[in-house]
Parts: structure tokens; C-alpha cells; sequence
């Protein structure tokens, strides 16, 4: 049996390694990264940066450390990248360990159960879209200039004076409110 998976973040390289544990054909299409929106460009870029913000913070108020103690924005940066890097390359490794091939392109629906990636054709019996996710503009504040995405804040030379952060999830994936 053939699967296809579509998206190359947590849900789709888990379930494509998943998959051939179970002894299915497996091929995962990822247009992109390995590794998704988290991976790349959010969720371990932010747990980095906030990593190395947290080893200043305590350095600078350490009473036995003595001197100017300051925070190298753009080193930080490219240690981030580094981490990033490090984990998508485990990513590969644990899809090439577990016998998955990658196809790099961006997958369209093709006639019957196929899929089309720049000319090349998958059939498949299982497809998983686990196409992700990505940052929206709001129609009162575009992004541009001064209204950025998680893309472009964790590439920015410089750190910005100040931040608004604008979003937290949709609505209908919180809770309900509890009754009185």
C-alpha cells in the first residue's frame, strides 16, 4: 500500500514515519523545510532566542559576575539558525533512517488518486494532508513595514524597541467557558 503524505512539520513527518513502521510505501512531499512553520520559522526560533535572552538576563544580574555584561542580538540570531538547522537535519535523518522518501516540490491534485509534483506523478491509496500552517494579515494591519509575521521578526537585524503581539490561536480552538 502507497501513502502520500503532503507537508513535511510535526504531523506530517511523524505520520509518514509512522506509516512505515506499519510497513506501508511511504512518500512525504514537503514544498518548503522539513520540519514546518514550528520548526523553521516559530515555535524552536522562539524558544531559542528566549533560551539566550534568559542566559543574559541571569548574567547580567548574577551577583558574581563582574563588568558589562551585554546582549550580541545578531549572534543570538545565528546560534538560533544553528539549532534550527540541527534539528531539520534530524528531521531528514529520522525519514531517511526510518525509509521515507522526501520529494521536494509543491504538491497539486492530480487525476485519480494521484498527486503532481513539478511534472512527476505519485498514485497513491492513503493520502495525509498535513499541510500546516501559516501566518494571516489582518485586514486593518497588512504586514509590511511595521507589522511583521514570525518569518521576519526571528530575521530581523537588529531587535525591535518594542512589540505587539497580535493573535494566540483561533477562537474555536479555546475552551469554552466553564458554567457558573
Amino acid at each position: 500500500m502507497k501513502v502520500v503524505v503532503v507537508g513535511g512539520g510535526p504531523a506530517g513527518y511523524v505520520a509518514a514515519i509512522r506509516a512505515r513502521q506499519l510497513g506501508l510505501d511511504v512518500t512525504l512531499v514537503e514544498a518548503e523545510r522539513l520540519g514546518g512553520e514550528c520548526t523553521n520559522y516559530a515555535c524552536i526560533p522562539s524558544k531559542a532566542l528566549l533560551h539566550a535572552a534568559e542566559a543574559y538576563r541571569r548574567a547580567a544580574s548574577s551577583p558574581w559576575i563582574t563588568g558589562t555584561v551585554s546582549f550580541r542580538w545578531k549572534e543570538a540570531v545565528q546560534w538560533k539558525e544553528k539549532v534550527v538547522e540541527k534539528l531539520r537535519r534530524g528531521i531528514e535523518f529520522l525519514l531517511s533512517a526510518a525509509g521515507v522518501e522526501v520529494v521536494r516540490g509543491l504538491a497539486k491534485p492530480g487525476p485519480g488518486k494521484t498527486v503532481e509534483i513539478d511534472g512527476r506523478r505519485l498514485q497513491y491509496d492513503f493520502l495525509i494532508l498535513a499541510t500546516g500552517s501559516e501566518p494571516v494579515g489582518l485586514r486593518e494591519l497588512p504586514f509590511g513595514r511595521r507589522v511583521i509575521g514570525t518569518r521576519e521578526i526571528f530575521s530581523l537585524e537588529e531587535p525591535p524597541a518594542s512589540v505587539a503581539i497580535i493573535g494566540g490561536g483561533h477562537p474555536a480552538w479555546k475552551s469554552p467557558p466553564s458554567s457558573p
